[in-house]
């Protein structure tokens, strides 16, 4: 599995499409404090006036940090080339088939994809939240701001984020086995952040909170949700990313390529 691991990492290190996602991502950052960008997903009017008041406040590295997480399910855009590089290519270059008639168990194949997207969505997350720390060091006045306290609280936030989004991402990798697409799977990936949040609103699944990272991060911005109240979420994420790896593995083996 590691090797699997290793050729894939060295594959997406050697493209001009991931430092292109990285200066992309830095860029995002940098819209974030220069223009004081502060999206709402679905406001009602209490949080719309606070949006209001906040976007005209003197910021400081606190208030961009939450602007970094309302911003954040905007990444998920961006990290659609880390899944495409890494199990969209081999489907739709058909070299698949290659790498599971070369001795590689299909258990291993699908383990070591759903692990290399877990480790490019958290590097791409740390990207994030470390360019928003440094921009925010040289622009603001960290006088009393606890600098401790901040990069604890972006370590288990940007941590908790990243198992969200990688749990799509695993979905989205069934999808691609059963469907052998690469645009099904990315077109899943595109919509499912946008249609989680209108069922759970609509329909009233309040259990469904736990892997929507949408709404998750418009709580940790707007409401500092943060600390202990993350750790069912991020137990929830950990335990649907085994449960999808795991589906991921019987349809595979059930498959005939």
């Amino acid at each position: 599995m590691l090797r699997l691991i290793k050729a894939d990492l060295y594959r997406l290190f050697q493209s001009k499409s991931f430092y292109l996602i990285v200066v992309a991502i830095v860029g995002m950052a940098g819209v974030v404090l220069s223009v004081h960008f502060f999206p709402a997903i679905g406001p009602n009017e209490a949080t719309y006036n606070w949006v209001v008041e906040i976007k005209d406040k003197a910021w400081n590295a606190k208030i961009a940090f939450q602007g970094a997480l309302a911003t954040y399910p905007f990444l998920i855009y961006l990290f659609i080339v880390f899944f495409i590089m890494s199990s969209g290519y081999e489907f739709s270059q058909k070299c698949y088939k290659n790498t599971l008639t070369s001795g590689v168990s299909r258990t291993t194949f699908c383990l070591a994809k759903n692990s290399v997207q877990l480790l490019m969505v958290t590097l791409g997350t740390a990207i994030y939240f470390g360019s928003i720390f440094i921009l925010s060091y040289f622009n603001y006045d960290m006088t009393n701001i606890n600098i401790g306290a901040l990069i604890n609280d972006m370590f288990v936030a940007g941590f908790c984020l990243a198992l969200g989004v990688s749990f799509i991402f695993s979905i989205a990798n069934i999808i691609l086995i059963i469907t052998t697409s690469n645009v099904i799977a990315t077109v899943f990936i595109v919509l499912c952040p946008l249609f989680i949040p209108i069922i759970r609103l609509n329909v009233g699944w309040d259990w469904m909170k736990y892997f929507d990272f949408v709404s998750l991060a418009q709580s940790m911005a707007f409401y500092e949700l943060s600390g202990k109240a993350l750790v069912p979420y991020i137990v929830a994420n950990s335990v649907l990313i085994i449960c999808s790896t795991i589906i991921s593995i019987t349809v595979i083996k059930r498959k005939e390529f």
